[in-house]
């Protein structure tokens, strides 16, 4: 994308007032890195009396003090932290040495500040077993919830990155058995989607069993994403704009036919196909719309998914 088409500054404010509007309650803002953008403060400044609540998702690497407290003061108490893995696993990802360690600087003095925080890890075949090593670490954080979900196969993900469906219940069954370990946890973990597994989950806490064994997606739903260039998705995932925000305003795209159509088929696709033959399709609701749209089609079970499916039978 042409740095060119990226929303101004006026637009963004004008973006905000729509939400105010609305009496939207929660705006999350999400990059690239939020950090970098010269004009963050000012936007939040002027969303901080309009908008309830305000999240930010960073790699934490440009987290000081100041940056902190700067964040705390125009109302921005919840972060999500990017972490692929441990230390050496991270910094080789990242490209760049010393981010774990920033990360976990940021983490912890955020937590300090009073700031809601949560991790948010994706799972590959490069680094499931590093996020296995990177749950030791997090769990002896203060910290809301560590997030672990599989890479999504979309755009220029390289396909060498995703797991096989065999790969990802392995993945599950150790996690779980990771958190059982710590008996119990000191923070919730959170794995999306999960198959079927709620025999694994039995000495799990409920927390974790809410957040984990029941996948909801809120894409049109009740949220939507506008990206940098005013194009308008149902998330980060399903990049399918329904319009863009510079020919028409927020309300009348949420209730544009387009919205709606894709909204229904994102909150169905468990009804139709593979999963629509599956007894277990109300617990996982059919995974992750965009796994399916971006792997073997959207009458296809998730890529991920590794229950053998019989007419309202599972194994």
């Amino acid at each position: 994308m042409k740095r060119e088409d990226n929303l101004t500054k006026m637009e963004i404010y004008n973006i905000i007032d729509q939400l105010q509007m609305l009496s939207v309650k929660r705006l999350g803002i999400t990059g690239g890195e939020p950090l970098c953008d010269k004009n963050l403060f000012d936007y939040l400044k002027y969303a901080q009396k309009k908008i309830p609540t305000i999240v930010l998702a960073t790699n934490g690497y440009l987290m000081e003090q100041n940056v902190i407290t700067k964040l705390k003061s125009y109302n921005v108490n919840k972060v999500t932290v990017s972490l692929d893995g441990t230390k050496e696993f991270h910094d080789s990802f990242r490209g760049r040495k010393g981010a774990f360690e920033h990360a976990i600087k940021a983490i912890k003095l955020m937590v300090d500040a009073g700031m809601e925080v949560k991790v948010r890890s994706v799972i590959t075949k490069y680094n499931a077993k590093n996020i296995l090593n990177l749950m030791d670490i997090t769990n002896g954080f203060r910290i809301k919830r560590h997030e672990m979900l599989p890479v999504c196969p979309m755009g220029r993900t390289n396909k060498e990155m995703v797991l096989t469906s065999e790969e990802y219940k392995q993945f599950l069954i150790q996690a779980i058995a990771k958190i059982k370990s710590f008996n119990p946890p000191n923070i919730v973990f959170q794995l999306k989607p999960v198959f079927h597994q709620d025999d694994l989950f039995k000495a799990v806490n409920d927390d974790c069993r809410e957040k984990s064994l029941t996948y909801n997606c809120d894409a049109f739903d009740t949220s939507m994403e506008i990206g940098s260039n005013g194009e308008v998705y149902g998330c980060s995932f399903v990049r399918i704009p329904v319009s863009n925000i510079r020919e028409q305003g927020i309300s009348s795209i949420w209730y544009s036919e387009e919205a709606i159509k894709l909204g229904n088929e994102i909150m169905n696709h468990n009804q139709i196909g593979e999963c629509a033959e599956c007894a277990d399709n109300a617990k996982c609701n059919g995974g992750c719309y965009a796994n399916k749209l971006y792997g073997e089609g959207t009458d296809k079970k998730d890529i991920y998914c590794f229950v053998k499916r019989r007419k309202n039978h599972v194994q």
